[in-house]
């Protein structure tokens, strides 16, 4: 329909096999070698399903009218993901975080409720349409809903867990790294691997396509949605931390952590060091910072206030062990465990998330003498709280699309 006279290869249907590498580093060398007609007719086909799928809407709303029920229908049209064209040199979906494919279509229809042809400033987030649907019906939104009403209301929206604010979209990919997370604040955003901590930032505004890293000019923005991206991922998720305290006089900490598999082997997920304020810090030359699937080290970290090592490690059963020194020194006895503040028996020594170590997140750590390690371990917010069963070839298959974990 959109490029009738081509001739290339390209024909009937497009989609990533017609490369011979699955490799994401492959893959881009043989985009490269795509002719400008080949890539006209990638974005000629991909027209055409935008094509077909409005037709298929326009036939279901003809049916409301039909019916005589567009007046009393809701209609909510939304995109999942966007896709990318070339845009940043690749290609397909669930790869990066620039906005061809985080930017979606979102339209509410329901005449004689909501104005019409009208459009709301600011940013929306998919996790708001849920809540937005049952504002419009009347009903209350279950507690556990983390998105918020995009209706206007006089007295403002009201603030959800607290993980994320109005002004923040969240973003992550099971699909191809699920290290890598993104934060958008408008017309700000930040992507950042939170395994490596290299982070690029970019302003919407200014600069729409997202080709000028604004890290450098603009490190106050930098630091704080870098900060709301480790707030938001270990607020949400099963959580270790590892506290060292210098008391205001320079130590030197060293912190080893291993996985387990008696019972459950495990795999240590996401990591970051962090300061009070759960901002990113920016350790020195000296200090190493190692991480593998089944394990992560920390070396030569010098402080004289508080700096915290958080990370997930999962299943939540899977025993983690650890091994702390400070000044060079076995730290077994300058080392406390939860809000009870034990002291392990042994160095190393290993626990099971809420074995000992259970602590609310945020709570003081009562009167100890600096230097030490305080260990602790908090739980999903969202543990158990889930509303819906599904059957396990449902779980299954969304597992294997990246939708759930």
């Amino acid at each position: 329909m959109f490029n009738p006279d081509y001739a290339g290869p390209i024909q009937g249907s497009f989609d990533l096999d017609y490369f011979p590498s699955r490799q994401a580093a492959g893959i881009r060398r043989e985009i490269e070698l795509l002719s400008a007609d080949d890539r006209n007719q990638i974005v000629a086909l991909y027209d055409g399903e935008i094509a077909f799928t409005d037709s298929a809407v326009g036939l279901l709303l003809d049916g409301l009218h039909d019916q005589r029920l567009e007046q009393s229908t809701l209609v909510v049209l939304l995109g999942d993901h966007g896709e990318e064209f070339f845009d940043h040199g690749g290609l397909d979906h669930g790869h990066t975080f620039f906005d061809e494919l985080l930017s979606v279509p979102l339209i509410f229809s329901l005449p004689g409720t909501l104005p019409g042809k009208s459009r709301l400033g600011g940013q929306a987030r998919l996790i708001d349409v849920a809540p937005t649907i049952l504002d419009i019906v009347g009903m209350e939104p279950p507690g556990h809903f983390e998105g918020l009403s995009l209706r206007p209301s006089k007295t403002g929206p009201a603030h959800n867990n607290g993980l994320l604010s109005r002004t923040d979209a969240y973003a992550e990919a099971l699909r191809r790294n699920g290290t890598v997370k993104c934060i958008s604040s408008y017309p700000w955003k930040l992507i950042m691997d939170t395994r490596t901590s290299e982070r690029s930032l970019f302003n919407l505004e200014d600069d729409p396509h997202e080709q000028q890293d604004a890290r450098g000019s603009e490190p106050a923005m930098d630091h704080r949605l870098a900060q709301a991206i480790y707030r938001t991922v270990f607020g949400m998720s099963d959580s270790w931390y590892v506290e060292m305290a210098g008391g205001g006089e320079p130590h030197t900490f060293d912190v080893s952590v291993k996985m387990g598999s008696d019972p459950l082997p495990g795999a240590i997920g996401i990591h970051g060091l962090l300061d009070p304020e759960e901002a990113p810090v920016t350790h020195r030359p000296e200090t190493t910072v190692e991480a593998a699937q089944r394990s992560l080290r920390v070396e030569g970290l010098q402080t004289e206030g508080k700096v915290t090592l958080a990370f997930t490690a999962g299943p939540p059963r899977a025993p983690v062990e650890f091994e702390l020194a400070i000044d060079g020194e076995s730290a077994a006895p300058r080392t406390f465990l939860g809000e009870s503040l034990v002291r392990p028996e042994t160095m190393p020594f290993s626990r099971i998330a809420g074995q000992k170590s259970v602590r609310s997140r945020g709570a003081p750590a009562g009167e100890i003498d600096a230097p030490y390690f305080l260990i602790w371990h908090s739980n999903s917010p969202f543990t158990g709280r889930n509303t819906v069963s599904l059957k396990d070839g449902t779980t299954k298959a969304l597992k294997s699309l990246g939708y759930i974990q």
